[in-house]
Protein backbone atom coordinates (compact mmCIF):
# COMPACT_ATOMS: atom_id res chain seq x y z
CA UNK A 1 0.00 0.00 0.00
CA UNK A 2 1.35 3.39 -1.06
CA UNK A 3 0.36 6.42 0.88
CA UNK A 4 0.29 9.96 -0.50
CA UNK A 5 0.06 13.02 1.57
CA UNK A 6 -0.84 16.95 0.07
CA UNK A 7 -1.86 19.93 1.81
CA UNK A 8 -3.45 22.49 -0.07
CA UNK A 9 -2.90 26.72 0.53
CA UNK A 10 -5.41 29.27 -0.66
CA UNK A 11 -5.32 32.25 -1.42
CA UNK A 12 -6.49 34.55 1.47
CA UNK A 13 -9.65 35.60 -0.84
CA UNK A 14 -10.44 32.09 -1.25
CA UNK A 15 -14.36 31.52 0.07
CA UNK A 16 -15.64 28.55 2.16
CA UNK A 17 -17.88 27.26 -0.52
CA UNK A 18 -14.79 27.63 -3.00
CA UNK A 19 -12.96 25.34 -0.78
CA UNK A 20 -16.11 23.02 0.12
CA UNK A 21 -16.42 22.39 -3.60
CA UNK A 22 -12.94 21.50 -4.06
CA UNK A 23 -13.02 18.90 -1.25
CA UNK A 24 -16.12 17.30 -2.53
CA UNK A 25 -13.93 17.21 -6.00
CA UNK A 26 -11.48 15.81 -4.57
CA UNK A 27 -13.65 13.15 -2.49
CA UNK A 28 -15.21 12.23 -6.01
CA UNK A 29 -11.79 11.04 -7.35
CA UNK A 30 -12.13 8.06 -4.99
CA UNK A 31 -14.93 6.80 -7.49
CA UNK A 32 -13.24 7.40 -10.83
CA UNK A 33 -9.98 6.49 -10.65
CA UNK A 34 -8.65 2.95 -10.01
CA UNK A 35 -5.82 1.49 -7.73
CA UNK A 36 -7.40 4.22 -4.92
CA UNK A 37 -7.44 2.09 -2.01
CA UNK A 38 -9.12 5.18 0.48
CA UNK A 39 -9.33 8.80 0.20
CA UNK A 40 -9.55 11.37 3.00
CA UNK A 41 -9.88 15.24 2.92
CA UNK A 42 -11.17 17.96 5.27
CA UNK A 43 -10.40 21.48 6.26
CA UNK A 44 -7.33 22.13 8.19
CA UNK A 45 -8.67 22.67 11.85
CA UNK A 46 -5.43 22.84 13.66
CA UNK A 47 -4.06 25.87 15.42
CA UNK A 48 -0.69 24.90 14.25
CA UNK A 49 -1.73 25.05 10.31
CA UNK A 50 1.08 27.14 8.52
CA UNK A 51 -2.12 28.47 6.49
CA UNK A 52 -2.61 25.41 4.56
CA UNK A 53 -6.42 24.99 4.16
CA UNK A 54 -7.03 21.33 3.40
CA UNK A 55 -5.21 18.29 3.90
CA UNK A 56 -5.85 15.15 1.91
CA UNK A 57 -4.68 11.46 2.26
CA UNK A 58 -4.71 9.16 -0.43
CA UNK A 59 -4.19 5.48 -0.12
CA UNK A 60 -3.28 3.69 -3.26
CA UNK A 61 -3.07 -0.09 -4.15
CA UNK A 62 0.59 0.24 -5.82
CA UNK A 63 3.21 2.32 -6.89
CA UNK A 64 1.54 2.01 -10.07
CA UNK A 65 -2.12 2.83 -8.95
CA UNK A 66 0.02 6.37 -8.11
CA UNK A 67 1.72 7.05 -10.75
CA UNK A 68 -1.71 6.44 -13.06
CA UNK A 69 -3.08 8.96 -10.78
CA UNK A 70 -1.30 11.76 -11.64
CA UNK A 71 -2.08 12.15 -15.15
CA UNK A 72 -5.66 10.57 -14.67
CA UNK A 73 -8.35 12.81 -16.63
CA UNK A 74 -10.20 12.95 -13.87
CA UNK A 75 -7.23 13.99 -11.50
CA UNK A 76 -6.31 17.05 -14.22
Amino acid sequence: MIEHVVIIKFDKMTTIEHKDNVIQQLRSLANSIPGIVDLRCNHNFSERNQGFDIGLTVRFESMEALKAYGPHSEHQ
